[in-house]
């Protein structure tokens, strides 16, 4: 558990260093080159569903970094899951928040599990504010397998979200 919550908090760091790059970087190379990195962290193809930007954005979108670091926020992990899963061995359920500066709700989960011999977030749901969560990217997931341990780290501050954060069995 330890080791998944390391990495999906190098994950954070490096999202959040790319949602900045993303907004603040006029060099495309430069902005490609941050996707690389966060790629580095993902199966092929997920990055995208993280970072985000305009094929030719106008001069106005862009920010300066600081400002674009204003935007953009780190998100919390408020706690993480780990599943026996037919096809990985363990998997990792990541309760996170959303990456907008200020929100402090439990957004999104991504699920991480080993990928030839590395941890990879290998998909990413938001919840749908139904009840329920939306594929959002990566590898769509069947129902989990057996919960075997829990580890809670923060609690979200809205209290509709506390009924998520509670709940020992929610569906992907």
């Amino acid at each position: 558990m330890k080791a998944a919550i390391d990495f999906i908090r190098l994950f954070i760091e490096q999202e959040y260093k790319s949602l900045v790059v993303a907004q603040s970087e006029r060099d495309v190379n430069k902005f490609f080159s941050t996707i690389e990195a966060l790629s580095s962290y993902c199966v092929p193809g997920l990055a995208l569903a993280f970072v985000q930007r305009p094929y030719k954005p106008a001069d106005d979108w862009f920010k300066n970094e600081e400002d674009a670091s204003k935007i953009w926020q780190r998100r919390k992990l408020f706690q993480i899951k780990r599943y026996e899963y037919s096809a990985y061995g363990d998997i990792f359920r990541c309760y996170v928040s959303d990456t907008v500066a200020g929100k402090d709700t439990c957004f999104s989960c991504l699920y991480v599990a080993r990928v030839e011999e590395n941890l990879k977030v290998i998909s990413k749901y938001s919840i749908d504010f139904e009840g329920g969560w939306d594929y959002q990217g990566g590898i769509e997931l069947d129902r989990l397998g057996d919960l075997v341990e829990v580890q809670k780290l923060a609690s979200p501050s809205w209290p509709d979200y506390m009924k998520v954060y509670e709940a020992e069995f929610v569906d992907a």
